[in-house]
């Protein structure tokens, strides 16, 4: 048993042997107070109570500290395509800006079209097309082809040199006016013949220009030679051809001899521009007199299609070979 003081009220305990606490309280009574006990066992846990009334809320504590920066979130997936907003309005026009500098040259252009083609001015200037021998003579004429599609007109005048080899070889020349002169092939007669200088004694090339006035008219001279050969030449067959070689006049005459079973068929000409050959053709007498044939020529154009036969009844036939615009010509006639 033990006394225990609260507010001056004093308090008997009592425990039995089954641990049973009976409690009496004794005001003003005196009681002898007894030797400390041992101290007790703990008791059991009581039971809970009953959970009492939420109290007032408290005043809002002090702001904490700022808790450190959380980890970076996983980046989330693409969200799908918005859809097309309408179109704004057109904004305000800015202000002109600054010059800029200057670029650098860009690269060259590619070439531009072909212009058309000038007129084509008079000339008069020209060359003779082909090497030719001319024999000029004084107040005579002579012919050669020049180039095409010249100015000249009939009465010009102009001056002839011969092309020369080298600055040391003699210069010839003559003087003479315009007869006639083709554009269109270039063929030019030069008559009235004056101012010879030199000595004309081969084929050459020559040049053409106008010349100066001429002055007043020389005494006549006697005529000049024909530009017809006086002479007959003699041409042999060979292997079915003969050969015209060149000549020294504008005509020449040749005879060409056959014998039995002769034929011609091809004919080697050189003959310049403008120039003809006229050959008798016959057949030679012999005890049988048979024949000989006179065919298409292989580079002549020619005014027959069918072989022309010479024999006992019509030995003899002209052909007549010309060359114009350097293009070789063939007439044959037959005489019976």
């Amino acid at each position: 048993m033990f006394i225990k003081k609260n507010n001056k009220k004093e308090y008997y305990f009592t425990i039995d042997n089954n641990n049973n606490v009976d409690i009496n309280k004794k005001q003003n009574s005196q009681f002898l107070k007894g030797e400390k006990g041992e101290k007790g066992e703990k008791g059991l846990q009581g039971e809970k109570g009953l959970q009492g009334e939420k109290g007032l809320q408290g005043e809002k504590g002090l702001q904490g500290e700022k808790g450190e920066k959380g980890l970076q979130g996983e980046k989330g997936e693409k969200g799908l395509q918005g859809e097309k907003g309408e179109k704004g309005e057109k904004g305000l026009q800015g202000e002109k800006g600054e010059k800029g500098e200057k670029g650098e040259k860009g690269l060259q252009g590619e070439k531009g079209l072909q212009g058309e083609k000038g007129l084509q001015g008079d000339r008069f200037s020209t060359k003779t097309q082909y090497a030719s021998l001319l024999k000029p003579k004084l107040n005579s004429l002579v012919m050669t082809t020049v180039e095409k599609g010249l100015a000249y007109i009939s009465g010009n005048s102009v001056i002839v040199a011969e092309v020369v080899e080298s600055i040391n070889t003699e210069l010839n020349t003559f003087e003479g006016t315009i007869q006639f002169y083709g554009p269109a092939t270039g063929d030019i007669v030069i008559k009235d013949i004056v101012n010879i200088k030199g000595i004309f004694k081969k084929p050459s090339y020559y040049y053409v220009n106008l010349d100066g006035i001429d002055g007043a008219p020389g005494e006549q001279g006697p005529p000049g030679l024909s530009n017809v050969s006086t002479d007959i030449q003699i041409l042999y067959l060979n292997n079915n051809s003969i050969k015209i070689s060149e000549q020294n006049t504008l005509i020449k005459y040749y005879v060409l001899n056959l014998v039995n079973n002769d034929i011609l068929n091809n004919i080697d000409c050189n003959l310049t521009n403008c120039q003809q050959a006229i050959i008798l053709i016959k057949l030679q007498k012999n005890e049988s007199f048979n024949t000989a044939t006179i065919s298409k020529i292989n580079n002549i154009i020619t005014n027959y299609n069918n072989e022309i036969i010479l024999n006992s009844g019509s030995q003899y036939a002209l052909f007549k070979l010309y060359n114009i615009d350097n293009i070789f010509f063939g007439e044959c006639i037959h005489f019976f």
